[in-house]
């Protein structure tokens, strides 16, 4: 299976990125189908009889991550779509291809014609935002927490603080929404604006916020400030191909500011999905040793088995922005701390464990997500596609951390966390512990 790890675009060559800890796979799409005779075969007949069955089955038992036993995906088929008869092909499709890939694990899924807009990014009417970061309420009543109001975006200016609860939105409740509901119901076309009523805590009434939408290009690193003479703080929110030289950026600041090198930085990782491979490749490249491991991917092709380093030409590809800025020496040297929690996943907990093992950094938080698949998305008809775990991470010494995580060096629970975001001293208990454990000698 031929590679590279760089993609302009849904391209017909084939192509591998890691999205949000998801690596991208775009191959010919093929013909359009069209529903196949319903015969007296019954449901399940129907759906494994047709084209678009077969181009499923190959795409599944070619590329994940082991090898398909016989009669595994018809298996799930067919208990998925047990009693269905009555419904039309297309539904019947769908719910066989969605059984099919959850009867192989929690991470793989089908895109329909609509959620495959969205992962492109050409939904129509969707292309502006309030820039907030959000996270599903802990407890509670299901509602949807602000993590984070993006720095002078429009919600920020509107008022609204980490950890407010969002409660409704254009008076519906969050609380009967999934949080990608919630995330959709906020975006819309520029200058439309949206009616949110929210909970801050300590205050009794709720309050009520419009605020207009805008095209939102949101930093990668947030929050970079100096917690004390020679100390530093950043948030990794997601990890794109710019994400390095934006790190590079905020510590040549946060150094002008301290009129010298930082001798310590707390790398906040917490709620962080990860994202690009080249960019994890590229961001501990910045922190360990030039040609030190940083990770290893196996999977059932030999196409997908590889050992990723910290030279260039495994984060760069023919991208010059990811090595056009200097280096910080400062960085392979510094006391490192990193910040973790149970949303902390994928490319992120890489990050995290590579800065575990390779730089000795002190990992502080609690347990992460146990994220170590690499997804890769499949176009199956042009109009939609599956999300197929293709490849399984490993630490630079072999260690995965698939199901039990990152299990940090120094456990801290994030109580008092509802009282301010991430960042926030001294509400900011994980933070308060790290800064306590860089004043220990």
């Amino acid at each position: 299976m031929e590679a590279s790890l760089r993609l302009t675009g849904f391209q017909s060559k084939r192509r591998v990125l890691w999205l949000m800890g998801v690596a991208i796979l775009s191959a010919c799409a093929g013909p359009a189908f069209s529903a196949p005779p319903h015969g007296d075969g019954g449901a399940y007949e129907r759906v494994v009889s047709s084209p678009a069955w077969r181009l499923f089955s190959r795409r599944v038992s070619e590329n994940y991550v082991r090898p398909i036993k016989a009669g595994e995906l018809e298996a799930s088929c067919r208990a998925s779509i047990a009693g269905q008869a009555s419904q039309d092909y297309a539904s019947l499709t769908e719910r066989c291809f969605r059984g099919a890939l959850a009867g192989l694990d929690s991470t793989s899924r089908y895109f329909n014609a609509a959620e495959w807009r969205v992962q492109r990014g050409d939904a129509p009417g969707k292309l502006a935002g309030i820039g907030l970061e959000m996270r599903a309420q802990t407890g509670g009543d299901g509602f949807v927490e602000i993590v984070s109001p993006i720095k002078g975006g429009p919600a920020e200016r509107a008022g609204l603080r980490a950890g407010d609860l969002i409660v409704s939105i254009d008076g519906v409740s969050t609380s009967s929404l999934s949080l990608a509901q919630s995330v959709d119901a906020l975006r819309g076309e520029a200058e439309t604006r949206t009616a949110l009523q929210v909970h801050r805590p300590g205050v009794p009434d709720p309050l009520r916020f419009v605020v207009t939408r805008e095209p939102i290009k949101a930093a990668t690193v947030r929050s970079a400030k100096l917690l004390s003479p020679g100390v530093g703080y950043f948030r990794l929110v997601q990890f794109q191909d710019r994400t390095r030289n934006e790190v590079l950026a905020d510590v040549a600041k946060l150094e002008a500011d301290n009129a010298g090198p930082l001798r310590s930085l707390v790398l906040d990782l917490r709620d962080s999905p990860g994202g690009l491979l080249s960019a994890t490749v590229g961001l501990a490249a910045l922190f360990v040793k030039p040609g030190s491991v940083i990770v290893q991917v196996a999977g059932q092709h030999a196409g997908m088995n590889r050992t990723y380093r910290a030279v260039p030409g495994d984060y760069a590809g023919n991208t010059p922005a990811q090595v056009d800025t200097p280096m910080r020496p400062s960085l392979q040297s510094l006391r490192l701390i990193v910040l973790v929690n149970g949303k902390t996943g994928a490319g992120a907990e890489a990050l995290a464990k590579t800065l575990q093992e390779s730089r000795k950094a002190l990992i502080l938080g609690l347990p992460t997500s146990g994220l170590a698949s690499i997804e890769t998305i499949l176009p199956l008809e042009p109009d939609t596609a599956l999300k197929l775990t293709t490849g399984a991470m490993t630490s630079p010494s072999g260690v995965s951390w698939q199901g039990q995580g990152v299990v940090p060096d120094v456990l801290v629970n994030a109580g008092g966390r509802e009282k301010g975001g991430f960042g926030d001293v001294p509400t900011d208990l994980q933070l308060m512990a790290a800064i306590a454990q860089l004043q220990r000698p």
